[in-house]
């Protein structure tokens, strides 16, 4: 039997974390890890504690399409959620996420000494090219279906047409 390499592992270990969100919208995870790949924290998306879970009581939000209508969302996203139940935020080198994430989340992770994202699927396209011009900035890595975004060309590149990545 094959052992599954570190960002397989967390990128199932996704699916776990995000059963517990509360949001009636979406269920989204994040798990942040150190250089050695231990886990430091995890966050799932939903409503600050003590407030009635959003799958109960529905916010103002939760008919919108996603990635619109954030400012009706009463959920603290995962990333936010992973990055304040952080007691070592210092040591956090790698995210992995649900889905891209948003850009008021991309602007707390370029705050961090995070320097790779590995995320399941892609975000709404609203977000998209504020969150990239963040994380370009920051030279931060985006990887995604054994594919990581390329700023030279501004597209999604498989990791099997690069030989020597520093990925």
């Amino acid at each position: 039997m094959k052992r599954i390499d570190l960002d397989a592992y967390f990128l199932k270990m996704l699916d776990l974390v995000a059963s517990r969100s509360t949001c009636a919208r979406r269920a989204v995870a994040a798990i942040l890890t150190d250089g050695a790949g231990c886990v430091l924290a995890t966050g799932y998306n939903g409503v600050p504690r003590g407030m009635p879970h959003c799958i109960d009581m529905p916010c103002p939000g939760a008919d919108q399409p996603s990635g619109m209508g954030l400012d009706l969302c009463e959920a603290i996203h995962a990333e936010q959620n992973a990055l304040l139940q952080c007691h070592r935020l210092d040591l956090a080198r790698v995210l992995y996420c649900s889905v891209v994430p948003c850009y008021p989340c991309a602007k707390l992770i370029v705050n961090t000494q995070i320097h790779k994202v590995v995320v399941k699927e892609d975000y709404a396209a609203a977000h998209w090219d504020r969150t990239l011009k963040i994380f370009r900035w920051r030279n931060l890595h985006i990887l995604m279906d054994n594919m990581f975004w390329s700023y030279e060309k501004d597209a999604w590149v498989s990791n099997d047409a690069v030989t020597g990545s520093a990925l």
